[in-house]
């Protein structure tokens, strides 16, 4: 019995050291976050999008990490156009560079788009980091 407390412990951190790996893209389905960096730049009235696959139910967050020059971006979460001519966005919000995610949304598995897009705030081009991590 006094092995018990010590493999519980031993489990438990196995877990918890799993839990902080990430991706540099998206990977095969796991129970584990996968995590990418979505980075690219746009000019004034513009947006970039990119598109993952959710492969179970489960939690998005997007969180913008960077942004040159400093402005507020919205950040949205969508389906992928049929055309594939960008992200019709289901949910989004307007944000500042944060450390935490900004928008985080319960999607079923299948195809989805982060969009970034100016709301009127970008000078001529903006450059910018969306994290979004999915499970």
């Amino acid at each position: 019995m006094t092995h018990t407390p010590r493999l519980f412990f031993g489990v438990l951190a196995v877990l918890a050291a799993a839990g902080c790996s990430t991706t540099a893209s998206p990977t095969a389905a796991s129970s584990s976050a996968a995590t990418f960096t979505f980075t690219s730049s746009f000019t004034a009235n513009g947006s970039a999008s990119r598109s993952f696959e959710q492969l179970t139910t489960g939690v998005v967050g997007l969180t913008l990490t960077a942004a040159s020059p400093d402005v507020r971006l919205g950040i949205g979460l969508g389906i992928p156009r049929p055309d594939g001519s960008g992200c019709n966005l289901t949910r989004a919000v307007e944000v500042a560079v944060g450390g935490a995610p900004q928008l985080t949304v319960t999607a079923d598995p299948g195809v989805w788009c982060v969009r970034v897009y100016d709301i009127g705030l970008v000078p001529e081009r903006v450059t910018f980091a969306l994290d979004v991590s999915h499970f």
